[in-house]
């Protein structure tokens, strides 16, 4: 995987909760991809992401400050095609990452996955480009790491939303909206992946797919 960086950010938070408060947030935060279903292999397929630092909260109707908190999400790319495994492994590494606003950090080799962060705490914006090196059809989704949902709280250590004396979550009810539902899920139906038995898994239905998940095709020129 190569690397083009245009603007290098470090950010940093801490924080302090009390282990009998509990506070749970549903948020939904818009991300906008290069609207388009079908792309060339060198072109840029681009992601941005601009969270305001008041959210609204849909579990309770309320506005929340998270002027503090310290956003990222994760990210994975999957080919979606009966000669690739299921579960999908991420191809990260097959595509050239352009980072424009904020940064992409590796995880680790076992799960390949990448953290998105944003430019700062205070300013919650990304924007990244993907380009690709390898013709198929991929599945690209940006979604809320375990840390921020896992009920565990030995998982995780903690992370400061809104409220300093409270352990605080993301409900899985949140939602990555990409180009206001307009995802090309309808470019999957019909193709699979394959098990390790053999059997296939297959895409007929948009409901497979949640929130933050974007599918393109990739073509030789």
């Amino acid at each position: 995987m190569k690397w083009i960086i245009l603007i290098p950010v470090v950010a940093s938070l801490s924080s302090c909760l009390d282990r009998n408060c509990y506070k749970f947030y549903a948020f939904e935060f818009p991300l906008t991809v290069t609207p388009q279903d079908t792309f060339m292999i060198g072109d840029t397929i681009w992601w941005e992401m601009n969270v305001p630092n008041q959210a609204f909260d849909k579990s309770t109707g309320d506005y929340i400050d998270i002027t503090d908190f310290e956003f990222y999400l994760s990210l994975m790319v999957s080919e979606v095609d009966s000669t690739q495994p299921f579960p999908m492994p991420s191809l990260i590494d097959e595509f050239i990452i352009v980072q424009d606003i904020g940064r992409l950090e590796p995880t680790n080799r076992l799960s390949n996955k990448t953290y998105v962060k944003t430019y700062s705490i205070q300013d919650k914006i990304f924007r990244f480009g993907l380009i690709s090196n390898r013709v198929g059809t991929f599945s690209c989704s940006l979604f809320w790491p375990r840390d921020y949902y896992d009920l565990e709280q030995e998982y995780r250590d903690p992370f400061f939303i809104s409220d300093p004396n409270c352990w605080e979550f993301i409900t899985l009810d949140s939602k990555i909206v990409v180009n206001n539902g307009e995802t090309n899920y309808h470019m999957l139906a019909g193709t699979c992946n394959r098990r390790s038995d053999g059997s296939l898994v297959c895409y007929d239905s948009t409901e497979i797919y949640g929130s933050g998940t974007y599918s393109f095709h990739v073509k030789a020129p």
